[in-house]
Formats: C-alpha cells, sequence, structure tokens
C-alpha cells in the first residue's frame, strides 16, 4: 500500500502543477496568441513598412493606436472591434481580403482577447472598454419641452486653434427653442448666443472635419457627422450644457456626410460615401438597422420631428423616406436632376424640403408621398434649405444668393447676397432672424423682414486673451459714440415727424385737387348766380338806402314841426291850466251858495244866511265871469293837444340808420369782389387740375416713400442706439466673462487632468486587487505544491523502507528455497511462483523509484517555475506600488487644487 500512496500523491503533484499551467493558458495575450495569429493574416499588408489604412499590427503600440480610421479595438467589446467584426465578416471591408479567412477557433481567440482587456503579456494589466454606455431616452413632444433650455454653461471658450484665416463653413445648425447657433470650423465646433453674438461654447473636434451638425428635438444635444475623407467617419454626440461627450457611433473608412438624432434621442443615424444609411442605439452603440438601397453618396439623413419618419438623400438626386422604428420603405419620393444638398422637415411632420445641385427645392408631402411644390430657387445651384417657425423657407445658392419663400414656392423677398458661395442657412427659433454661412467662413445675422444685417459670428475667433483686449477696447469706442448715435436717433425723430406732416400736407393737397377739380365747375356756377345775387342785393341796398334817407329826412321835418306845435301847446296848456282854477272856484263857489242856499231855506228869516246868500250868489258871478273870461284859452290848448296828439301819430316811428344798408352794400360789395375774384382763379385753375389730379398719387408715393425711408432711418437710428447701448453693457462686462473663462480653460483642464488621474487610479487599484488576489492564489498554489513535496518527500524513506523490507524478504525466499530444492512438485510451483512474484516485486520497486525521481524532479521543476512566476509578480506588486503612491499623492494634490480654484471661481 505504501508505493500505492506515493504514486498517488506524485500524480496529485503533476495534476497540480499542470492544472496551474492550464490556468496561466487562460489568459490569451498578444505576444502569446493574437500576434502569431495575426503573423500568419495581415503583416504582409499592416507592417511599420506598407501600413495599409495607416495600420501597423506588428506591435501592441501600433495595433493600439489604431489606423487612419481611429481605433480598432474597444476593450471589453469583441462587438465594437473592427479588429474583430471586419475578420469575422461582420462589417466592412473584410478582412484579409485576400487569402484564408480566420477560422472559428482564431476569431474565439481574438475575440476572447479583446473580452479580456487586450492583454499584451500575461503581466500586463487589463484595460477597459471607452465607449458609453448612457441611456439618453426622453418623451417626444410636439411643442415646447418643459423646463429651461439647454445652454452651454461652464464650457471651454478657448479655441483650440486660431488659423491663419478663416475657412469654408462646412456644417451650421440652430437649436429649435433658444437663441444658440452651431458651427463648423477646423478643429472644434463653435456655439454662439444670438442674442448677444458672442461665444457660448466651444467643442473640440480634432479628429477631422464636421460635414453635418443638428441639434436635437429638445435641443440638449449636439450631433455631428464628419471624419477624414477616405481614413475616417463617424457621428459625435455633445450634450449642449456641459460640453462632454455622450454618444460616438459609426466605423466608417471614410467621411460621414449627413447625421442626425432622433427626437426620442434613442437612434443616431449616418449616411456615408458607403452608399449605405446606418442607425445606432445610443444605450449599447450597437448598429440597429442598415439601409442599402441608395445608389450613391449618402448626402442628408433626417429624423421627421415627431420621430415616426426617417428621410435620406443621396449623390443621385433621389429622396426617400423609410420608417424610423426599423428601417422599412415608406416612400420613395422621387429624384433630382443632380445630387441632393439638403433636407428640412417642418415642424409639423408633414411636409418634408429638399434641395439640390440643379437649383431646385422640392416640397413632398407625407400622406401620400406626393410632390406638391417645385421650383428653382438658384439657377447656379441650391446649397441649404431650412424652415422658418412659421413654415415658410429660406433658402441659398451657389451664386452667394438667399432667398425666401412661402410653402407653394412664391418669392417672398430677395434676401442681402453674400460675398462667396452660400454654404449654409438656418432659420432661427424666433421666426424672426436668419443666419448663413459661406465659402469664405464669414458668418452673419439678417433681420428676415426688414433685412437689416444684425451682425456677425467669428468663425475664426482669437483667443480669450485677445478677446479682453478687444472688448475692453470696443467698450471704450462704443461709449465715446453713444452720445452721437442718441443724437442722430433724435434727429432721425424729428426727421420722420417733419416727413409725416409733409406727408399729411400733401395728402391734403391732393384730396383738396381731387375735390376741387371734381366741385369746381358746380362752384363756379353756384359763385356765379351768388354773384348775381349780390350784385342786386347791391342794387336794391342802393334803392333802400335812398328811400330810407328820404324818409329819414321827412321824418326830421316832421319832428321839427311837432315840436313846434309841442311848444305852443306846452304854451296853450300852461294858460289853460289857469281855466282850470277857474273852472274850480266856479265850482267851489257854486257848492258854498247851494250849502247857503239850503241853510237859509231852513232858515228863511236869518239875515246873515241871507246876506251870504248874496255874497256867494255875487262870488259865483265873478267866478263866472273869470271863467268865461278863460274858456278861449282852453279850447285853444285842446285845439293845440289835439293836433299835437295827431302830429305825433302821424310821425311814427323813426326809419332805422342806412349803417345796415350800408354794411349790406359793403358786404356784398366785397362779396363781389371775392366771388368775382373766386370764380376768375377757379376759372383759371380748373384746366391744370386734371393733370394735377393725375400726378397727385405719385406726389403721395413720394412722400410716403420718403416717409417709409425716414421710417426705416429712425428704426436703424434707434436700432444702432439700442444696440451700441446693449453693447456697452455687454463689453464692459465680458472681460471679467472672459477672464472667468480664462482661468475656467485651467480649470476644465485640471479637471480633466483629475479625471484622467482618477481613472487611472481607479485602474490602478483595480490592478492591484488582481495582484493581490493572483498574489493569494499563487501563495496558496504555492504552499499547496510545497505541501506536495513535503508528502512526496516524506514518503520516499517509507518507501525506501518498503524496497529494504522486498530485499530481505527475497533473501529470506532464496535461504528458504536451497534446502527444499528436491522437495516435489509443490515445492517446485511455489518456487516459480515466489520467483514471478519477486520479479513482479523487483519490476513495482523500479517503476516506484522511477516514479519517485521523475515526481521529485517535476516537483524541483514546479517549485522553481513557480518560484520564476512569482518574482514577475513581486516586482510588478512594488512597481504598482510605487505608481500607485505616485498618482494618489497627484489625485490628492489636484484635488485640494481644485477645490482652491472653485473656492476661487465661487
Amino acid at each position: 500500500m505504501l508505493y500505492r500512496h506515493a504514486i498517488v500523491s506524485l500524480n496529485t503533484f503533476v495534476l497540480f502543477a499542470a492544472s496551474a499551467l492550464a490556468q496561466d493558458g487562460e489568459k490569451i495575450t498578444y505576444e502569446d496568441h493574437v500576434r502569431p495569429l495575426l503573423e500568419n493574416k495581415c503583416f504582409s499588408c499592416h507592417n511599420p513598412d506598407k501600413k495599409k489604412g495607416d495600420l501597423d499590427l506588428t506591435s501592441m503600440g501600433g495595433l493600439i493606436t489604431g489606423g487612419g480610421g481611429g481605433a480598432i479595438v474597444d476593450a471589453g467589446n469583441p462587438d465594437a472591434s473592427r479588429l474583430w467584426t471586419t475578420c469575422a465578416k461582420k462589417e466592412e471591408p473584410f478582412m484579409p481580403p485576400e487569402g484564408t479567412a480566420l477560422d472559428a477557433k482564431e476569431l474565439a481567440i481574438l475575440a476572447k482577447w479583446i473580452a479580456g482587456g487586450v492583454l499584451e503579456t500575461k503581466s500586463s494589466l487589463a484595460k477597459k472598454s471607452t465607449k458609453p454606455k448612457v441611456d439618453m431616452a426622453v418623451v417626444v413632444t410636439s411643442g415646447k419641452p418643459e423646463g429651461p433650455i439647454a445652454k452651454p454653461e461652464n464650457v471651454l471658450l478657448e479655441p483650440v486653434v486660431v488659423t491663419p484665416r478663416s475657412t469654408a463653413v462646412t456644417a451650421m445648425a440652430a437649436s429649435p427653442w433658444t437663441s444658440l447657433v452651431a458651427f463648423a470650423a477646423p478643429k472644434q465646433i463653435l456655439l454662439y448666443d444670438t442674442d448677444t453674438k458672442q461665444l457660448a461654447g466651444i467643442f473640440p473636434y480634432t479628429e477631422g472635419y464636421a460635414r453635418t451638425l443638428s441639434f436635437s428635438r429638445n435641443g440638449s444635444l449636439l450631433v455631428m457627422g464628419g471624419g477624414r475623407g477616405g481614413k475616417l467617419g463617424h457621428a459625435i454626440v455633445w450634450d449642449v450644457k456641459t460640453g462632454k461627450r455622450v454618444v460616438e457611433v459609426g466605423k466608417e473608412f471614410d467621411q460621414v456626410m449627413s447625421a442626425d438624432i432622433s427626437p426620442d434621442q434613442k437612434m443616431v443615424v449616418i449616411g456615408s460615401p458607403s452608399k449605405k444609411v446606418k442607425v445606432y442605439d445610443t444605450a449599447t452603440g450597437e448598429e440597429l438597422y442598415t439601409i442599402s438601397k441608395h445608389t450613391e453618396w449618402i448626402m442628408g439623413t433626417a429624423f421627421s420631428p415627431d420621430g415616426v419618419l426617417l428621410a435620406s438623400s443621396d449623390r443621385n438626386g433621389n429622396v426617400m423616406v423609410w420608417e424610423a422604428s426599423n428601417g422599412g420603405e415608406f416612400y420613395v419620393l422621387g429624384q433630382h436632376k443632380a445630387s441632393s444638398t439638403d433636407l428640412a422637415w417642418r415642424a409639423d411632420s408633414n411636409i418634408l424640403a429638399s434641395s439640390s445641385r440643379d437649383g431646385s427645392v422640392t416640397l413632398w408631402e407625407m400622406t401620400e408621398g406626393k410632390q406638391v411644390a417645385s421650383w428653382a430657387a438658384h439657377s447656379s445651384g441650391t446649397e441649404s434649405v431650412s424652415f422658418t417657425p412659421e413654415g415658410t423657407l429660406v433658402t441659398c445658392g451657389y451664386s452667394g444668393s438667399v432667398r425666401h419663400w412661402d410653402i407653394k414656392g412664391n418669392k417672398l423677398a430677395d434676401l442681402p447676397s453674400q460675398t462667396d458661395v452660400a454654404t449654409q442657412i438656418v432659420a432661427l427659433h424666433d421666426g424672426k432672424t436668419y443666419v448663413v454661412g459661406n465659402f469664405a467662413g464669414d458668418v452673419k445675422m439678417y433681420d428676415l423682414k426688414t433685412q437689416r444685417d444684425l451682425g456677425s459670428l467669428s468663425s475664426n475667433p482669437p483667443l480669450i486673451a485677445q478677446r479682453i483686449v478687444e472688448a475692453e477696447k470696443r467698450a471704450t469706442e462704443l461709449v465715446a459714440s453713444l452720445p452721437g448715435q442718441q443724437e442722430a436717433a433724435k434727429k432721425a425723430e424729428a426727421d420722420l415727424k417733419s416727413l409725416d406732416e409733409a406727408l399729411a400736407k400733401v395728402r391734403a393737397e391732393v384730396a383738396e385737387q381731387e375735390r376741387r377739380s371734381k366741385s369746381y365747375p358746380a362752384e363756379i356756377a353756384a359763385e356765379e348766380k351768388e354773384l348775381a345775387t349780390a350784385k342786386a342785393a347791391i342794387t336794391k341796398a342802393t334803392a333802400d338806402k335812398t328811400a330810407r334817407l328820404a324818409a329819414i329826412k321827412a321824418h326830421e321835418e316832421k319832428s321839427t314841426k311837432l315840436a313846434a306845435l309841442q311848444k305852443e301847446q306846452a304854451t296853450a296848456v300852461a294858460e289853460a291850466a289857469k281855466s282850470v282854477a277857474a273852472e274850480k272856484a266856479v265850482a267851489d263857489a257854486n257848492a258854498a251858495l247851494e250849502a247857503a242856499k239850503k241853510e237859509l231855506a231852513a232858515k228863511a228869516d236869518d239875515a246873515a244866511l241871507v246876506a251870504k246868500v248874496k255874497d256867494l250868489e255875487g262870488k259865483l258871478n265873478a267866478a263866472k265871469g273869470e271863467q268865461q273870461k278863460l274858456a278861449p284859452l282852453k279850447a285853444k290848448a285842446d285845439q293845440l293837444t289835439a293836433s299835437a296828439t295827431k302830429a305825433q301819430a302821424e310821425l311814427g316811428a323813426a326809419p332805422a340808420p342806412v349803417a345796415d344798408l350800408d354794411k349790406l352794400m359793403a358786404d356784398n360789395i366785397a362779396k363781389v369782389k371775392t366771388t368775382t375774384d373766386s370764380i376768375a382763379a377757379k376759372k383759371a385753375q380748373l384746366p391744370k387740375l386734371p393733370e394735377l389730379v393725375k400726378a397727385g398719387p405719385e406726389r403721395i408715393k413720394g412722400s410716403e416713400s420718403q416717409v417709409v425711408k425716414g421710417r426705416e432711418a429712425l428704426a436703424a437710428a434707434q436700432f444702432t442706439a439700442k444696440s451700441v447701448a446693449e453693447e456697452i453693457n455687454l463689453f464692459q462686462k465680458l472681460p471679467t466673462a472672459l477672464k472667468a473663462a480664462q482661468f475656467n480653460v485651467g480649470v476644465l483642464a485640471e479637471k480633466a487632468a483629475l479625471a484622467k488621474l482618477e481613472s487611472g487610479f481607479n485602474d490602478y487599484t483595480a490592478a492591484k486587487k488582481d495582484n493581490e488576489d493572483a498574489k493569494v492564489s499563487n501563495a496558496a498554489k504555492i504552499d499547496s505544491s510545497k505541501k506536495t513535496i513535503a508528502e512526496t518527500t516524506a514518503a520516499i524513506p517509507l518507501n525506501e523502507a518498503a524496497l529494504a523490507k522486498l530485499k530481505t524478504e527475497l533473501n529470506g525466499l532464496e535461504q528458504a528455497a536451497a534446502p527444499s530444492k528436491g522437495a516435489d512438485a509443490t515445492a517446485n510451483t511455489n518456487l516459480e511462483n515466489h520467483k514471478k512474484t519477486l520479479a513482479a516485486r523487483e519490476a513495482e520497486l523500479a517503476a516506484l523509484v522511477k516514479v519517485r525521481d521523475d515526481g521529485t524532479a517535476a516537483a524541483k521543476k514546479a517549485v522553481d517555475d513557480i518560484s520564476k512566476a512569482i518574482e514577475p509578480l513581486k516586482k510588478k506588486q512594488a512597481e504598482v506600488a510605487a505608481k500607485l503612491k505616485g498618482p494618489a499623492e497627484q489625485v490628492a494634490s489636484k484635488q485640494a487644487n481644485l477645490a482652491k480654484q472653485e473656492a476661487a471661481c465661487g
């Protein structure tokens, strides 16, 4: 049993050693597995001397660097690695292009190597995938999304590069909901706030050139398609607010010509010279489907605003529409006579506009897929088309012309032309402004209604330091110019008031001329009638005056006579007054007499009464005598009174003075003169009036034109004054903001470096853990091996004792066999059996010794191999510890510096 135990122990050791070697073999490395695999298939084309596709596969460094189309491996993700997808014929161009392709076993090794972290050697650290896995899905809305619209915040404002001269604007896009426009420049995408005309952000793009830009439906993302001709093509998605790249899709070997993102932000579409439309999942970066129906370069791709459809166009002029969810054919709309240059959807997703180098713009409706309008927009070729929020269109052409159209293709206006090829045009969210870029690199803003130049946006902005100097200088210049601009606005206002008054005067004059032309004949007739009436009135007034003067004279004569009669009457009346007294005296005397007679009658014999009566009779007679004496005077007075009364009655009322007749005559004489003059003037003017009336509209039009110019001048002056005031406010604050942005450049760089260090630190931490785990595992292997060696070494004396015992037994058998040689056949048989047993034992002993020797040698070799394996691990562990110490200190230092900088910024 002892020898069997030794054999089992040695076998266990051998199996353990083999298992350890097998575990080491599970690490697929470049040096051990991938390089030999590629050497037979790829090195003839992809070596340092030939470098086809700018790719060298003969070294790990060259493979990781990739070629002209970018990286070809994505650690941990074989499906996103072109090295594997092209070899597995999952993606064109299939590799190798000639000769035998990699078999399933070789492809499995390649995939396992990528999935394992693209190790160079067994001691290398596994790399991680650089592709982001994000979920950007949003709910699609027909109107403006809720909440604030994204604008760049604390992003890079320092240009990546400042070129000696501006270059052509190859791509442009406007945010659908805010004052933000983006356009391409060398090695960067520039974002401007169109309200302030200042840089809002710079998104670096150093890999190639942008060919297309578009904002997501909610304005939170910016999508770029581009690359390098014949080398690289992809689409990149930036977060507008942070300026960070969130998605990169596409692995083309030529520039991507168009790209867009679906309204729900789940898909990105690209079109390229491959003649294929490819759609990718933004969350995983995986290709969802490919459309291969186009026969030429894909020049345009655009999701409809509602996300239901996907439009595409190509260099043959074909325009097609697909189901966005799966790429199913929806409509093959038609074909332009030359390459399609641009696509634009109306906001309601019902109308698609396409432009072409043949100069046309065509509108397609999505109910039946029919053409609803098509017109020659620019004879030299239409380069770009854009819908305004109101549903009209703006276009630009190769000749630099820019135009505004209604939905039926009727030209609304010729907009200001560009000095070079107008390459891109976009209408802004406010519906009032558009931005156009040209081949010379000019980017200009205009008012769509007034066509006023609203300013330029630099496609080659200087460094922040220079912009600070320029801003301070500009602020000084603007402050100095403001009073003059304000005075110009006041003058323009006064001029407009004068022009308005002049227009009112002209309108009144023309209206009066029209009235006169129509009414003068009747007025002349009426005035002639009035003239005759006035003349008759003068004649009558003259006669009336003569009669009245005679009447006045007669009245004056009668008045004179009446006055004399009244004077005589007065004298007679005064004399007649005495007669009245005499009558009274007679009456009194008579009364007294009658009274006395009554008394006398009562007292007939009273002498006194008789005497009294007699006396009274005497007085009565005397009074009567006096009365009779005065009677003619009374009669005369009565006669004169009657004559005076009669004369007074005959005199009547005094005639009116002739002043009213004089006035009437004077008035009519004046009226005759004015009417005569008026008639003469009107008769003189009447022949001239038709010509004046005819010229009236032109006079009004000319005056109105002057008013319009005055209003435009006023609006321009007010706009300039307002703009200057706003610019002063902007440029006075701008240096501070730019200095903060300048500081922010360093902060962003530090943050990026910190993020890199943190990533490296995390990688080192993970590597350290892996090494510690490997150390523990290898230590366990060493302990197990030592245990096995110890058990094997301990078993050797037992095996040697068993061998000695067997030899002793052999000697005993030989001694026992000597006296029994003459025994019977049974003893001989037993002897033969013992010999056979001895021979078997000797063979077993020889085999056991060989196993012992082999096991001892294998154990020693395993110990040596394990020791050799442990030494690099110990060295690597020391290197990692040293590397970790530096990054850890750098991270701590950077975090402290960043905290100080953020505190300073705050």
